[in-house]
């Protein structure tokens, strides 16, 4: 016999609630696969880019890049609007709507639950700790695949301009630079106050990483309820983002991590007092100038957590605290303007914050998004489930929060979650243009810090739930949660907390003990790394050849993309662009070209066996370059892995 009592009317109301937002997700997800299954033309996003002179790989196989962000709209809209649309419909019916409000309505918090502030201490003692390898700052960057690209281009081009600004240039007017001015010139200021080298760049993106970290722990601390589930967090978080990235300005966790701040400044605010309005615009606007996308991103988030904050019937406040938060932001950036508009560089600044992502959204450096057909074939296989684990917690957390925020649900906890889901949404742009799975890590930390609050909230309030229909809702959805991040964790190599607890663990001991790590080369003032044998070699060979031809300070052209060897070497980079694969169009390299003709360097150093961007050739990537080197310059010593060129001499009539 069963004894199981029959649901009551308000269980069959959460269920039928559940029901009909998952039968619209499934909905969704069937029109994402026939849409993607038709044959949109982007013709003339292709031929806008060819005009344009961009080459890159999805150019080259005639991928126009608009498909992906199409795609990628298609993938989290449709699914969302079905869902909510359908459970909107269905709440029409009857009294619903009312009834729903009642079983959802907002819950006053348990006594006691703050996180206590011995967790926080042992998590930033324990970050701290953690996160520092002596070795992390003397090893060279290097992976079998694309060889020492990672030092000599990735690391080497925040090298490049850092040198630049130390030898008098001015950002954006005298060199093209594809971040932030408040990302590269305090690498150049702390260089000057504490050396000019290698291990004092890393030194640097450490410590923008340790500041990373603390707003993370800071964020974790005051959304989290818990100190048992403030101190897992913590820990899956510096599982996930490990310590062991490239320490390299434009790496750095702080690009996402900044943006952060001025959503819980918001999100969380008891009153509304004026000053913190002040100092989230203050934020917001050291955000855009430290990294465009992410700052631009969070302004938005923050605007429209603004216009939703206030509950339904109040009267808002949204023009005096966007007023507030837009003022507080042009006051943080106005120093910094007005520097580059004394200096002429105004417009190469706002020509970074907004023609670059332009040309990033018509294919430069991108890659294929593979769209949701794609994902089906092989989900375990590849990349693509990284990408789409980001995307369905965000499809899931909207399909969650919506229908709470039209039931009037505006507390502070709903807020916050709302806004770091629209904050990862956008943001999730920045991974559709090179579209691996290195740049899904670079913007997945909204996703993960939803994740640990969707986890915890289910697991705090199942103890006091007297509804078995919202008890069993709530431990499906952690469930589901913690289930899904370790299919993650066994199926992509840049989820892998047991790794990287294991690798944390052996290197316990070793940490504070330099190890030798490759080949030294002593003689190198600027260095304080060990190289890999072919590297340290092509370092000495260089070294050696422009000690005997050229003078520290004098212009050489480094080619096609080795931007560190400027650095290293204290030679200027006689062109706006340290790695020639930046210029994008056909237009910036004719500035290129026109640069190498006005400055008329003696030497350049071609690079004949360091690794080209996606395996496109120079004279393919950047002909014009090429020819113009071909015409003007001759080899004068050919070192196997380097060849030296000197200009032509030219003849008089």
């Amino acid at each position: 016999m069963n004894n199981q009592p029959n649901p009551g009317p308000e269980e069959k109301l959460v269920l039928g609630h559940v029901a009909v937002l998952i039968a619209g997700l499934l909905a969704g997800l069937l029109a994402v696969y026939f849409f993607n299954g038709i044959a949109f033309d982007f013709s003339a996003e292709l031929a806008r880019a060819r005009q344009l002179g961009i080459v890159s790989k999805t150019i080259l196989m005639q991928y126009g890049k608009g498909r992906d962000v199409l795609n990628y709209l298609a993938m989290v809209g449709f699914p969302i609007s079905l869902g909510v649309l359908s459970w909107f419909a269905w709440t029409l019916l009857g009294h619903r709507r009312q009834a729903l409000q009642e079983a959802f309505a907002a819950e006053p918090p348990l006594p006691g639950e703050k996180v206590a502030r011995w967790a926080l201490a042992v998590a930033a003692i324990a970050y701290l700790v953690l996160s520092f390898n002596v070795n992390l700052f003397h090893v060279q960057a290097y992976n079998s695949y694309v060889g020492a690209w990672p030092f000599l281009g990735e690391e080497g081009e925040n090298l490049a301009w850092a040198q630049a600004l130390m030898n008098g240039a001015t950002y954006g007017k005298d060199f093209h630079c594809l971040y932030g001015p408040m990302l590269i010139c305090p690498l150049a200021w702390f260089m000057r106050a504490f050396g000019t080298t290698v291990v004092a760049a890393r030194e640097y993106g450490y410590l923008l990483n340790l500041a990373a970290y603390g707003i993370v722990l800071a964020f974790l601390y005051r959304s989290l309820k818990t100190t048992a589930g403030f101190l897992i967090a913590a820990a899956c978080y510096f599982l996930i983002f490990k310590p062991e990235t490239l320490l390299a300005p434009n790496e750095t966790y702080l690009r996402v991590a900044l943006g952060l701040v001025p959503i819980l400044l918001v999100a969380l605010r008891k009153t509304p007092a004026p000053w913190r309005m002040l100092v989230a615009g203050v934020v917001l606007g050291q955000s855009i100038l430290f990294s465009q996308e992410v700052g631009i991103c969070s302004l938005i988030t923050v605007l429209v957590l603004l216009a939703v904050q206030k509950k339904p019937g109040q009267s808002g406040g949204f023009p005096k605290d966007a007023g507030l938060v837009v003022g507080g932001a042009l006051v943080s950036m106005l120093p910094l303007l007005s520097y580059f508009a004394s200096h002429g560089a105004l417009k190469a600044f706002f020509d970074n914050l907004l023609v670059h992502p332009r040309l990033l959204g018509l294919g430069f450096t991108a890659l294929v998004f593979p769209d949701f057909r794609t994902f089906l074939s092989a989900p375990f296989s590849g990349e693509a489930i990284y990408h789409y684990w980001v995307i369905f917690l965000y499809i899931g957390a909207a399909l969650y929060l919506v229908p709470l925020l039209i039931l009037g649900r505006r507390d502070r906890d709903i807020l916050l979650r709302s806004a770091l889901l629209l904050f990862g949404g956008i943001l999730y742009r920045a991974a559709l243009a090179r579209s691996d799975a290195y740049h899904v890590q670079f913007v997945a930390p909204p996703a993960f810090l939803l994740a640990f609050l969707f986890v915890e909230d289910a697991l705090r309030l199942v103890a006091r739930e007297k509804s078995t229909a919202l008890l069993n809702v709530r431990l499906a959805m952690a469930t589901l949660i913690i289930a899904s991040i370790c299919l993650l964790a066994a199926n992509s190599v840049y989820v892998s907390p047991a790794r990287v607890a294991l690798g944390e663990v052996k290197s316990l001991t070793g940490k504070l003990t330099l190890h030798s790590t490759g080949v030294a080369v002593p003689d190198l003032p600027r260095g304080g790394i060990d190289f890999d044998p072919r590297t340290a070699a092509s370092v000495r060979t260089i070294g050696s050849f422009l000690d005997r031809t050229t003078r520290p300070g004098e212009n050489v052209f480094f080619f096609p993309n080795e931007a560190a060897y400027y650095f290293l070497f204290n030679r200027n980079n006689p062109t706006r662009y340290v790695i020639s694969y930046f210029a994008v169009t056909a237009e910036q390299r004719r500035e290129l070209i026109a640069d190498l003709e006005r400055k008329r360097p003696q030497y350049a150093v071609f690079s004949r066996n360091t690794w080209r961007v996606d395996n496109i050739p120079e004279n393919i990537q950047v002909p014009e370059v090429c020819d113009y080197l071909t015409a003007n310059y001759v080899p004068v010593a050919d070192a196997g892995d380097v060849v030296f060129l000197k200009r032509k001499e030219k003849v008089t009539p």
